[in-house]
């Protein structure tokens, strides 16, 4: 979903209007390999390494560049949790340390301060309440949006789905789904916008600390490369240097779709005012604008 989502605040809650895609397809079928390669990234001004790594890995061309991918997902993650969130929330902004770019111990001290990861509730909490790192704004969110998960779990994306159009979990909490704390937030609060949140958090320290999941290539070409929101999946055929094919499916074309997480997120909230479901949109982090409007101007 290229061209936006526009959500409506109505007395009864929020609608979804879904923007036209871009007819990625029909722009690349024809076009000289390099050409469609150097296009792509131009497209979309987010994940271009993820989305460049993916389809140079479909075609056997070289890549994957785990260093520079990391340092995209590191850099959005960052940005969200010192800078973005903090600014809709009210809060003072963390300046960033010179040479967080190459992650270590200096993300480490500036998401956590002093502490270790959590790696149950109660260390959750402990850290919440000390207000070290990006505490303050985890726990402000808490507040805000604790109350609001999802009432039915949907599967995970995998590598063998990636593909597929439908709802999935297509994000940085399903990668870190394991993860000691984000079990912990996911048990405590559910899947919702907190779990979300500790989980950008906990990929963020992940990354810095080198763990960043493989790119995967399927028999059938399909490249599934993991980025800042989730895993974007392409599949590209070529013929004579030219694109034959191209298929693609990103972590906001399974947020947005029908039944999935931002739909039932935003109707578990019910009739929430304009800041709430701004909140709630940047936490989920579709890659396209959202405009939020009053449901009598649609």
């Amino acid at each position: 979903m290229e061209t936006g989502l526009t959500l409506l605040l109505r007395e009864d809650g929020v609608n979804i209007r879904r923007g036209t895609p871009l007819p990625v397809e029909a722009m690349m079928l024809g076009r000289p390999v390099d050409e469609a390669l150097a296009l792509l990234p131009r497209l979309f001004n987010l994940c271009g390494e993820a989305q460049g790594q993916a389809f140079r890995l479909s075609l056997g061309l070289p890549g994957p560049h785990a260093p520079i991918l990391a340092r995209e997902i590191l850099r959005d993650h960052v940005a969200k949790l010192c800078l973005r969130w903090p600014a809709l929330l009210g809060l003072a902004p963390l300046a960033l340390p010179p040479g967080w770019q190459a992650g270590g111990e200096a993300v480490e001290r500036l998401l956590l301060g002093p502490s270790a990861s959590p790696t149950d509730m109660a260390g959750l909490a402990d850290w919440l309440a000390q207000g070290e790192g990006v505490a303050p704004v985890i726990r402000v969110i808490a507040a805000q949006l604790g109350d609001l998960h999802l009432t039915g779990a949907l599967p995970f994306v995998t590598p063998e789905t990636a593909l597929a159009d439908r709802a999935q979990e297509n994000s940085v909490a399903a990668r870190r789904a394991a993860d000691p704390m984000v079990l912990a937030a996911e048990r405590h609060w559910g899947r919702g916008p907190v779990w979300h949140a500790v989980a950008r958090l906990a990929d963020a320290l992940a990354v810095a600390r080198g763990d960043l999941p493989d790119a995967v290539l399927l028999a059938d070409g399909t490249a599934v490369v993991p980025a800042a929101r989730g895993s974007y999946a392409l599949r590209v055929r070529a013929s004579a240097g030219r694109i034959t094919a191209f298929e693609r499916r990103t972590p906001t074309d399974h947020l947005v779709a029908p039944g999935g997480a931002l739909e039932g997120l935003l109707a578990a909230m019910g009739k929430s005012d304009a800041s709430q479901v701004l909140l709630l949109s940047d936490i989920l982090d579709p890659c396209v604008t959202v405009q939020l409007r009053e449901g009598s101007h649609a």
